[in-house]
């Protein structure tokens, strides 16, 4: 996408929460802050190569993680899946 391009697309709303949507669920928690918690905000220039691939590494498990949940969910029985509870308390 060219320069142009993306800028206006940018103006509009829709297009706009395509390119935001990713940065303020994925990146923006990850880089943002210290913590888990989000309470310590990171200095810009503690953000380093190695933070940059644990965030690769983090998202690539996540990525796994998902691609293997439908036959997971497919193997539990009906009433497992109908319980938050007994859902919560399964080994991840």
């Amino acid at each position: 996408m060219g320069v142009p391009r993306c800028a206006r697309a940018l103006r509009e709303r829709e297009h706009r929460n395509a390119f935001a949507s990713p940065v303020a669920k994925h990146l923006l928690p990850f880089f943002a802050y210290e913590d888990r918690e989000q309470t310590r905000p990171r200095r810009l220039d503690a953000i380093t190569g190695r933070l940059v691939t644990e965030f690769t590494v983090a998202k690539r498990a996540e990525r796994e993680i998902l691609h293997e949940l439908p036959a997971v969910l497919a193997e539990l029985e009906p009433d497992v899946l109908a319980s938050p509870d007994v859902l919560a308390r399964l080994d991840p």
